[in-house]
């Protein structure tokens, strides 16, 4: 459990003894979902699934794009969705959905769903300091000039790292309307992070990060997707990376994730996969043009690959290439 300084957040982390998807965990997970305030609502990652979309509904379940119309479609298709818990049926679809990967990230909002979807929409934006910048504020050292970036606010790797290091203030602007969230981190385990009452008034604008933040919230990520990588291949391919001690493994996994990021691979799983072919290959699969292009893009493959996402293309080429060496 984690009280910030101030005494304005409290964030709880339960662990479950670690299998598939054990029934602790389940359990666990339920018991504290049932601890937020009315109504409940899910914000699930699109980039998570082929197409999300369609999936809710032909299960029947309806959802919201917190993108507006008319942008990129695939990344629409790709970014965070609003689920309301309206019933057991779809909560117990949703919770199912998070239970098998950390892809939501659940929100009480007792002012309902339009307030909560205003508020989201207000936060899918943050403003960071341009490091690029020259021009900077004398007297205190701060950068004057900043950029918009998206905000992954449905990434729970994201918010596990991000809501310990922000202000009272920071807080307040994050959690909005929000009394409370939750949601699984991965390897069984869940977060729940509850507003404190004492928490000031959020101040005006879009949410800001500093460069002290930023450093902080790169760092943790990259630590972390690091950690769970390493331990993903010592476990499921312990002859590939058996000559490598610890550091050199994590030497080459970051080396992967950086060259991964630029085609577009994100999450813990994908980054693994895309390390097992880095370290076997000896870093040598950076340089396959064809592959790379066809993850990046879909270049080479049939008019499905287009709507597939990097992840979902680089399964395929592993899964093609296993079949063919079989």
């Amino acid at each position: 459990m984690i009280t910030s300084e101030r005494g304005v957040l409290l964030l709880q982390d339960d662990e479950y003894a670690n299998s598939q998807v054990s029934e602790a965990f389940v359990l666990g997970f339920s018991a504290n979902l049932d601890r937020l305030p009315a109504p409940l609502f899910a914000v699930l990652d699109g980039g998570c699934f082929e197409d999300l979309e369609d999936d809710l509904e032909q299960a029947g379940i309806a959802c919201q794009s917190l993108f507006l119309s008319g942008g990129d479609r695939e990344m629409r298709r790709d970014g965070p969705w609003l689920v309301m818990l309206r019933d057991r049926r779809i909560r117990e679809h949703i919770e199912s959905l998070a239970l098998e990967a950390p892809c939501a990230v659940f929100w009480s909002c007792p002012d309902g769903e339009q307030k909560l979807l205003r508020h989201l929409r207000a936060i899918n934006q943050i403003r960071i300091p341009d490091q690029n910048a020259t021009d900077k504020d004398e007297r205190h050292g701060k950068p004057l000039r900043y950029e918009r970036v998206l905000f992954r606010h449905w990434d729970p790797t994201v918010l596990s790292h991000l809501l310990p290091i922000l202000s009272p203030e920071q807080l307040a602007r994050f959690f909005g309307p929000a009394p409370a969230i939750l949601f699984n981190t991965g390897e069984e385990r869940v977060k729940r992070a509850v507003r404190s009452v004492s928490l000031p008034p959020p101040l005006p604008g879009p949410l800001t990060l500093t460069i002290e933040q930023i450093d902080q919230l790169q760092q943790a990520i990259d630590n972390s997707s690091t950690s769970a990588i390493a331990n993903y291949l010592r476990d499921a391919a312990p002859d590939v990376v058996s000559d490598l001690d610890d550091i050199e493994l994590q030497a080459q996994i970051d080396k992967a994730r950086k060259s991964g990021n630029r085609i577009g691979l994100h999450t813990d799983e994908d980054l693994g996969d895309w390390a097992f072919l880095y370290v076997a290959s000896k870093g040598e699969v950076t340089l396959d043009r064809k592959l790379i292009n066809y993850v990046r893009s879909g270049e080479g493959g049939d008019r499905r690959d287009l709507k597939r996402t990097p992840a979902q293309r680089l399964r395929k080429a592993i899964e093609a290439a296993a079949a063919t060496e079989g």
